[in-house]
C-alpha cells in the first residue's frame, strides 16, 4: 500500500501544480493582469498542490483541506488583501468586455482598479485548482470540479478575440487536461494505476502536444470565433423562431429551399418579446422604413402560404402616370447569415422575387439599395399599364367560403358606390381605416377561437384586440373580396435617421398589406394597423420630440418640480456612477448552475453509498441495493428479477438476517447490468451516472 502511494504522490503532486499553474497564467497573461510577483504564484500552487496530496491519504481529508482552505480565505478577506482585488479583477474583465461589445463597466466605489495587484485573487483560485486535482488524481474523485476549476480562467480570455494567452501556459494546461480525460476511466476504478498510467502517457503526450505548438505556432492562427458566433446566435435565433415564436412574423422563410414559407395563424396568440438584434441599417434619409422579407399569396382562412411558382420582380419599373423621388441609399447588415435579402420601398434597380422573396444565393450579409419614392399624381386612367411579370389574378383569389362572407361584409359596412364607382386606392384606403378601428391594439391578444375556421372573420365578428397580424390578415381578405389585388407581407419596419445606424431588433418584426396600384404601376403598403400604437411597438426606445410640440401636462409638472428649492436631482456624475448588476447577477446564476447541479449530484451519491456501506445492517443494506436495482429497471425499461424482489420482501418483512451470499446476489445482478450500460450510447450512460447518480 505504502509503495502504491510513494508512486500516486510524486504524479499528482506534478499534475496538480502544472493544472493550477496553466490555468492562472493562461487567465493573467490573456487578459494582461497586472501580476508584481508571478514566482511566488508558482510557488503557491506548488504548496497547495502538495497541501492537497496530503489531504488525499487520509478518507476524510477533503474536509479538513476545505476547512484549511476557507479558514485561509476568510483571513485573507480584507479591503486591502482580497477584497479589494477581487473587486478589481471584476472591473479590469467588465472594462476589457465593454471595450469589445459595449456591455458597460462595472466599478466599485473607491477602488483605483487599474493600480492594485491581483496575485493574490489568482492565488487562491489556483490553489483551489491545486486541492481538487490533487484529490482528482489521489482518489479518482472531483473530475468534474477540477476541469471547471482549470477552464473557467482560460474561457474568460476567448470571449474577446483579442486576449490570447502566452502558449507556454496553454501547453501546460492543455497537457493537464488531456493526461486527466485519458486516464479517467483507470484512476476511478483504481487511483495508483491512474497514476502509473498518466507518469507512462506523460512523455508521448507531451512530445506530441509539442509538435502541435511547432507546428501550428500563435502566429499563424486564424480567429474563426466570429464565425462561431454567428453559427450560434442563428442557431438560437432559429430555435427561437420555431418553438417560442406564435405569430408567423420571426420564420419568414420555409425551412427548405424548394418548401413554401407558411404562416400558421391558427396558433397566433399572444406576442412574445425578443429584443435581440438582427440588424443595422444606416440610411441618406429619415423616417419610417418598411424593408419586405417574405409576401404571401394563398389564403385558406388559418393560414397564409407564399407559392413557390411565382417568379416575379419588384421595383425600377417607371411608371408613366407619376413621378419617382429620389430618396437615397439604405445600407442593410444582418447579425447572421440570411436566406432572404430584405428589399426597401422602392429600390431603385429592378429585384427578382421567387417564391414571394428575395434569395441570399451569395450568402451576403451586408448589402445597400437605392431608395425612391412615388408622387401619384390625380389622373385615374383605369387602362393604365400593368407589370406583366405579376399575375394580378391570383391575388384576389379566395375560397368559395371565405369570399361568401367577406363580400356579406363589405356590403354590410361599406356604401355601395364605394365599393363599386371609387379608384382602388380610396376602397383600399376605406377598407384600412375600417379595420384599425375594428379592434384594440393588444400584443396579449388569445388564439383564434375554435367556433372559427376563419381567422379574418373571428377577428373582425369577435375578437376585441389583435396586432399587426391580425390587422394586415383581415385588411387584404377584404380588399380580394372588394377586387383589388393583395398580399399579406411580412419583415421589419423601424425609424430611420440620415447619415446614422440604427438597431433593428426582433420586436421590430412586422405584418402589412401590397395591394397593386396600376397608377404607379407597383404594389403599394397599405398599414392597417392603429399607427400610435404601431410606433410604440416598432420605434428605438429614445426618440426626441420637436421643438414645435406643445408642452404636455406631465412635462410642465416636470419643470414646476424642478424650480423647486428643495427637491434635489441627481447630476450627471452621480447618475454616471450608478452601475447595473442585473447582468452580473445572471452571469452569476448560469455560472452557478451547472456547480449547483454538480453538488446535487454528488449529495445524491453520497447518500446512496452511505446506504450500502459496510456498517449498516445486512437487511438494510439489501434494501439500498434493491432501490438502485428497482431504479435500474425503471430506467433500462425491464422487470426487476423475482429472485431479488423476493430477498427484498424477505429482508424488509421476516426477521431472517440475509447472508453474505444473498446480498452478493443484488453486487453481482447490478454489476452485471451496469456493463451492458457501457454498450448504450454515451447519453445514456450520462443520464444514468450522472443525472440519475446510479453508479
Amino acid at each position: 500500500m505504502k509503495r502504491k502511494i510513494a508512486a500516486a504522490f510524486p504524479v499528482s503532486f506534478l499534475m496538480a501544480w502544472i493544472l493550477s499553474t496553466g490555468a492562472m497564467g493562461a487567465m493573467a497573461t490573456g487578459l494582461n493582469l497586472p501580476v508584481e510577483h508571478m514566482e511566488y504564484l508558482y510557488l503557491a500552487f506548488g504548496i497547495a498542490a502538495l497541501a492537497g496530496c496530503v489531504f488525499a491519504l487520509f478518507k476524510k481529508g477533503w474536509i479538513a483541506a476545505l476547512l484549511a482552505a476557507a479558514a485561509c480565505f476568510a483571513c485573507l478577506w480584507q479591503e486591502f488583501y482580497l477584497s479589494m482585488p477581487i473587486r478589481a479583477l471584476i472591473t479590469r474583465m467588465s472594462w476589457i468586455y465593454d471595450s469589445a461589445y459595449g456591455w458597460g463597466v462595472l466599478e466599485f466605489v473607491g477602488v483605483n482598479w487599474r493600480a492594485v495587484p491581483l496575485d493574490l485573487p489568482l492565488a487562491v483560485w489556483g490553489s483551489f485548482t491545486a486541492v481538487s486535482a490533487a484529490r482528482t488524481m489521489m482518489q479518482g474523485r472531483w473530475l468534474l470540479l477540477t476541469m471547471l476549476l482549470s477552464l473557467l480562467p482560460v474561457c474568460a480570455t476567448v470571449v474577446v478575440t483579442n486576449t490570447v494567452p502566452q502558449p507556454l501556459f496553454v501547453y501546460l494546461l492543455m497537457l493537464g487536461i488531456i493526461l486527466l480525460l485519458l486516464t479517467a476511466t483507470v484512476r476511478r476504478q483504481n487511483p495508483a494505476q491512474g497514476a502509473k498510467l498518466t507518469a507512462l502517457t506523460a512523455l508521448p503526450v507531451a512530445l506530441l502536444l509539442g509538435l502541435l505548438f511547432h507546428l501550428y505556432p500563435k502566429d499563424t492562427y486564424v480567429n474563426h470565433s466570429g464565425d462561431y458566433l454567428d453559427q450560434v446566435v442563428s442557431l438560437w435565433q432559429n430555435t427561437v423562431s420555431v418553438s417560442f415564436d406564435n405569430t408567423g412574423l420571426m420564420d419568414q422563410t420555409p425551412a427548405t429551399p424548394n418548401a413554401s414559407a407558411t404562416a400558421n395563424l391558427s396558433r397566433v396568440g399572444p406576442r412574445n418579446t425578443w429584443s435581440y438584434a438582427v440588424m443595422e441599417a444606416k440610411a441618406d434619409f429619415s423616417g419610417t422604413v418598411y424593408i419586405r422579407g417574405q409576401d404571401f399569396d394563398v389564403y385558406d382562412g388559418t393560414s397564409w402560404t407564399a407559392m413557390e411558382d411565382r417568379m416575379e420582380t419588384f421595383g425600377g419599373i417607371p411608371s408613366p402616370f407619376g413621378s419617382w423621388v429620389y430618396d437615397g441609399e439604405l445600407t442593410l447588415r444582418t447579425a447572421t447569415p440570411s436566406n432572404v435579402l430584405y428589399l426597401p420601398y422602392y429600390p431603385v434597380d429592378e429585384q427578382p422575387l421567387d417564391g414571394g422573396r428575395m434569395k441570399n444565393t451569395s450568402n451576403l450579409r451586408e448589402y445597400s439599395f437605392g431608395v425612391r419614392h412615388p408622387q401619384v399624381t390625380n389622373i385615374v386612367l383605369m387602362d393604365a399599364p400593368v407589370n406583366t411579370s405579376i399575375n394580378t389574378g391570383r391575388y384576389t383569389n379566395l375560397s368559395p367560403d371565405t369570399r361568401r362572407w367577406a363580400v356579406a361584409y363589405l356590403q354590410a359596412h361599406f356604401s355601395t358606390s364605394l365599393l363599386n364607382d371609387s379608384p382602388d386606392c380610396e376602397v383600399a384606403q376605406a377598407i384600412a381605416n375600417h379595420v384599425r378601428s375594428s379592434a384594440v391594439y393588444n400584443t396579449n391578444t388569445p388564439r383564434m377561437s375554435g367556433d372559427y375556421d376563419d381567422f379574418a372573420q373571428w377577428f373582425l365578428e369577435e375578437a376585441d384586440t389583435g396586432y399587426c397580424v391580425h390587422f394586415a390578415s383581415a385588411a387584404a381578405v377584404l380588399l380580394r373580396a372588394a377586387g383589388i389585388p393583395a398580399r399579406y407581407v411580412t419583415g421589419y419596419m423601424f425609424t430611420a435617421q440620415a447619415g446614422k445606424t440604427v438597431e433593428v431588433t426582433a420586436d421590430q418584426a412586422h405584418a402589412w398589406v401590397e395591394y397593386y396600384n396600376e397608377n404607379v404601376n407597383a404594389w403599394v403598403v397599405l398599414e392597417p394597423t392603429p399607427a400610435d400604437l404601431r410606433q410604440e411597438e416598432t420605434q428605438p426606445p429614445e426618440t426626441e420630440a420637436e421643438e414645435t410640440d406643445p408642452p404636455t401636462e406631465e412635462s410642465t409638472e416636470e419643470e414646476n418640480e424642478a424650480s423647486r428649492p428643495d427637491v434635489e436631482r441627481p447630476t450627471e456624475e452621480a447618475e454616471a456612477e450608478k452601475v447595473d448588476l442585473t447582468w452580473l447577477w445572471t452571469a452569476l446564476k448560469w455560472l452557478l448552475l451547472p456547480v449547483g447541479l454538480w453538488v446535487a449530484n454528488l449529495l445524491q451519491y453520497t447518500l446512496r453509498r452511505s446506504l450500502r456501506r459496510v456498517g449498516r445492517r445486512p437487511n438494510a443494506r439489501a434494501l439500498a441495493y434493491w432501490a438502485d436495482v428497482e431504479n435500474l429497471c425503471r430506467f433500462t425499461k425491464q422487470a426487476p428479477p423475482e429472485e431479488l424482489e423476493f430477498l427484498a420482501q424477505k429482508a424488509k418483512f421476516s426477521q431472517h438476517t440475509l447472508t453474505k451470499e444473498e446480498l452478493n446476489a443484488f453486487r453481482t445482478w447490478l454489476t452485471e447490468e451496469r456493463k451492458k450500460l457501457k454498450e448504450k450510447p454515451w447519453y445514456v450512460r450520462f443520464v444514468y451516472q450522472y443525472w440519475l447518480a446510479l453508479w
